[in-house]
């Protein structure tokens, strides 16, 4: 319940922030324990190497930008929350892209899947494609930075990565079916918002239709009494008319019969 309570006003980023703000809670809350760990348990056994500063300050960047997005969330931001929270993601990346290279890295799909699936469904097709030329672009940084420690220092192990054209292939069918979904997505909600519309204003037109015959029916039952009210008043009359005729016909009697005693 709180986590939909969020002050936003429009409709489909109301019921998406419940679940946007999960998933920042998650990273804010899971990444500080994945540090702490890589810092007392790992560097332990295989030393601090020269990638740590940049991991770590990578770790507590995205960590930062995620309750940075709660917050901004509760204030009614949602999309100003995501795109910071994306935006850094795809930074930490492009930059461990770039200090490791990609042929040493270990392809770890989570933040780039997730940043994918998080822009597209929530900040649209624009976002989605957006996102996936900065991954494009971080991983071609990797790659330059591969060649130029080739050029700089060439060694046996200067072989491209086999799973980079995998690794492509894979973000672009991802990035496919998700704006092939998403398109579906927003066609059917254009034609619910426009049945919706269509409802609504056949509904205007039977709730005035409804007023009219009511307003009808109102004078049709007035015309009604009043016809009752005249048929009562004319009957009422007759009958009244026929007793004054009986009364002032004994009285004309009566007036003959007193006249012929006198004479």
């Amino acid at each position: 319940g709180w986590l939909g309570r969020a002050p936003l006003t429009d409709d489909i980023e109301r019921r998406n922030a419940p679940f946007v703000q999960l998933v920042l809670m998650y990273f804010g809350t899971i990444m500080p324990f994945n540090l702490i760990y890589y810092w007392f348990r790992v560097d332990r056994h295989i030393g601090v190497d020269n990638a740590m500063p940049l991991n770590i300050g990578t770790d507590i960047a995205v960590i930062t930008a995620a309750w940075v997005g709660v917050w901004l969330i509760r204030r009614g931001r949602l999309r100003g929350a995501l795109v910071l929270f994306l935006y850094t993601l795809i930074t930490s990346l492009a930059l461990s892209y770039t200090y490791t290279g990609l042929r040493n890295l270990v392809i770890d799909p989570t933040f780039p899947v997730l940043s994918l699936t998080l822009g597209g469904l929530v900040l649209g097709r624009r976002a989605l494609w957006t996102i996936f030329g900065f991954l494009l672009f971080a991983m071609s940084l990797g790659a330059l930075s591969d060649l130029v420690r080739e050029y700089i220092k060439p060694g046996p192990s200067t072989y491209s990565p086999s799973w980079m054209p995998t690794t492509v292939m894979l973000y672009v069918i991802i990035t496919v079916v998700l704006d092939r979904t998403i398109l579906a997505l927003r066609n059917s909600l254009d034609e619910a918002t426009r049945r919706s519309q269509e409802l609504a204003l056949a509904n205007q037109d039977l709730t005035r239709e409804m007023a009219e015959r009511e307003r009808a029916q109102e004078k049709l039952i007035h015309a009604q009494k009043m016809e009752a009210v005249g048929r009562i008043a004319s009957g009422l009359t007759h009958d009244f008319d026929n007793v004054l005729n009986v009364v002032l016909g004994f009285a004309t009697l009566a007036a003959y019969i007193k006249i012929g005693i006198e004479h």
